[in-house]
């Protein structure tokens, strides 16, 4: 009898958390004593030589929304669908617009090919990962994301999720809370395999509601292992403020990935 009382009792303490839910987490999401870590990671696998560009799957194409706008997911296969084996939903992630810079959440159903329109029109979509899949467990097309035209994000095919070095700090949570300003404390990139080439890393950084991007970081150099930097003071991020981190290769065509953790709280 007391293990039935206690059962029934953890299962009305479980069922408020479960409902009470603001987001679905993720892997890049922390929360640890009142603080939040998000983990950005990204990945080039076709930098040509003598190229600079963002460490993203766009293998640098990457292309940046001016503004918020009418945000559009798609897949170069029609796999990808409810009733297929490829991708049939997807979870998307990003920021709204000023002033608040609000983050958001939503799930998508996939249709192929065909352009599926989100609920929010985003400043910025962070991440974007398969939710569910048929029998082939992983998006069989490339899945896209645009924003007002611009191809913001992208999963490659077979991978699930993006691989994006590119962030934007948002300003309030997923039910209006607001955030305080974020500390990067460390970046790092680096040289996948015993690669002959050469690369220069550095972090770019834009102010919240500019375009313009500005180095803010760098590390030159590197032809094999890692780099990065170490804020004895860390770097304060504000509200709407981008991220990202950028490779040149120096002397031939190079893979690389590359990422940042940002810490912030809720006031």
């Amino acid at each position: 009898m007391k293990k039935f009382i206690l059962i029934i009792m953890l299962i009305f303490l479980v069922i408020p958390l479960i409902s009470s839910a603001d987001h679905v987490q993720q892997v890049d999401w922390l929360y640890k004593n009142g603080e939040y870590f998000y983990f950005k990671f990204g990945k080039n696998t076709n930098l040509s030589a003598n190229t600079i560009a963002v460490v993203s799957d766009h293998n640098g194409s990457q292309e940046y929304a001016d503004s918020t706008g009418v945000t559009t997911i798609f897949s170069s296969s029609s796999l990808d669908s409810i009733g297929v084996g490829g991708c049939q939903t997807l979870l998307i992630e990003g920021i709204l617009g000023p002033p608040n810079y609000q983050i958001a959440q939503e799930l998508v159903t996939m249709v192929g090919t065909d352009t599926v329109t989100a609920k929010h029109e985003f400043l910025w979509v962070h991440r974007m990962a398969v939710f569910t899949s048929g029998d082939s467990y992983a998006n069989v097309g490339d899945i896209s994301c645009e924003i007002t035209t611009k191809n913001v994000s992208k999963i490659l095919a077979g991978v699930n999720q993006t691989n994006s070095a590119i962030f934007y700090m948002p300003g309030m949570d997923f039910v209006g809370n607001s955030y305080t300003p974020g500390s990067l404390y460390h970046w790092f990139a680096y040289i996948l395999r015993a690669q002959s080439t050469g690369a220069d890393f550095s972090l770019w950084k834009s102010r919240a509601g500019s375009t313009v991007w500005s180095n803010a970081d760098q590390r030159g150099g590197v032809s094999t292992g890692s780099t990065g930097s170490e804020f004895s003071r860390p770097m304060e991020v504000l509200a709407g403020t981008g991220l990202r981190v950028m490779v040149t290769s120096t002397s031939g065509a190079a893979e690389a990935t590359g990422g940042f953790c940002i810490s912030f709280g809720t006031k």
